[in-house]
């Protein structure tokens, strides 16, 4: 770290997923992280025992602390918030990758701007078949740094990029968690955090590739995604959005002109629909609406939006090697111009065997969102990778 290795903890949340937790443990081993590490291990028997014991064998500073197999993950990470003593900290799921260089990049960015509270770089989405697949740079919007709450607010809700797994000031993290009791479901938790966030400080995003996330099993938990209540109870959406929308009001600054508040809560409903904006889509909608007067209940139809609109079909795909540096170039080329889709690959040893990394176009196109990624970035990511 910048400055000294007690000034950042990562902490991981696992439940029931020993070989995930211990993979991330080999390869956190293999990279020499030197920060402490608090492990939140709400398994049941036997992944309880084998986490234990993974735990202990390793050479890291790593404290595991054991709750309930039935707490929710956003309790957890509010009690673990706790047991850090380090002013930075962040999380990883057990099942995703931090790259450490990115991660050393955003502490310093924190160091750095005492208006930040959080710091972030670029995610990426892999998934693991027969080749290890990097499918999309999925978050890579700007830094959240407007001086005004509100304006924060606005640019973080206007394109939602969840600040979860940013590094985070530690006191920050504690306070905005203190609060997520008060919703009752996965998304209320997620966007009470992520606005509170916003409302305490500037989000940074650095250029670097930071987080890598696991996109497999990425439909678990109940009630985390709009459409998911759009297919059981539009209302109970808007019943959570009112509990949020208070506390998220009370944490502004309040304005002498708006005594009562009332402005402030109008301002603060134009930003959650800019946010729903997006997801109010005429075809999702009309699936729904179909999968519901069919007699189809809540969750299968879900599962009917997630296949219909997520889920990527099988790719027909031509490969291309990595090795010269005109390659991505032409790919990009061929993908502006709508034709079968070319993806990058790279034969790699990595862990002790040889592993093939497949490299989507849609991971190297920008997307209007920024500079394209470029051979540098991809190739320092997959040096890391190979210790994963």
């Amino acid at each position: 770290m910048t400055s000294s290795s007690d000034s950042y903890t990562l902490v991981i949340p696992t439940y029931n997923r020993a070989a995930h937790l211990a993979r991330l443990l080999d390869y956190l081993e293999r990279e020499k992280a030197d920060f402490p590490i608090v492990v939140l291990d709400s398994s049941e028997a036997p992944a309880r025992e084998q986490n234990g014991e993974r735990v202990a064998r390793s050479h890291l500073a790593i404290r595991r602390v054991t709750y309930p197999s039935d707490v929710h993950p956003f309790l957890k990470v509010r009690d673990g918030a706790k047991q850090v003593g380090s002013p930075y900290c962040s999380i990883c799921a057990d099942d995703d990758i931090v790259l450490l260089p990115g991660l050393r990049a955003c502490v310093a960015l924190l160091d750095g701007r005492r208006e930040a509270v959080a710091a972030h770089g670029l995610y990426f989405n892999f998934h693991e078949s027969s080749f290890f697949d990097l499918s999309e740079v999925v978050y890579r919007g700007p830094s959240v740094a407007a001086a005004d709450p509100l304006l924060r607010l606005r640019a973080l809700f206007g394109r939602y990029e969840a600040p979860f797994y940013a590094v985070y000031r530690t006191a920050v993290l504690a306070d905005i968690f203190e609060r997520v009791e008060e919703m009752r479901t996965t998304l209320g938790r997620e966007l009470l955090t992520a606005a509170l966030t916003a409302v305490a400080g500037e989000i940074l995003r650095t250029t670097d590739f930071y987080y890598g996330r696991s996109t497999a099993g990425s439909f678990s938990y109940d009630a985390w995604h709009p459409w998911q209540f759009f297919t059981a109870s539009p209302q109970a959406l808007f019943d959570e959005y009112r509990v949020l929308r208070d506390i998220v009001a009370a944490a502004v600054p309040p304005d002498a002109g708006d005594a009562d508040g009332t402005r402030m809560r109008a301002v603060i409903d134009l930003v959650f629909l800019g946010y729903l904006e997006p997801l109010l889509r005429s075809d999702v909608l009309q699936l729904i609406f179909a999968d519901r007067i069919a007699g189809r209940d809540s969750m299968s139809t879900a599962a009917h939006v997630w296949k219909t609109f997520v889920r990527r079909r099988p790719r027909v795909s031509l490969r291309v090697s990595l090795a010269g540096p005109g390659r991505i170039a032409r790919a990009l080329a061929r993908l502006a111009a709508g034709a079968i889709p070319m993806d990058c690959v790279v034969t790699r040893r990595a862990g002790g065997s040889r592993r093939t990394y497949r490299i989507f176009e849609e991971f190297l196109s920008s997307k209007g969102l920024g500079e394209p990624v470029g051979r540098g970035s991809v190739l320092a990511m997959l040096e890391r990778l190979d210790a994963y």
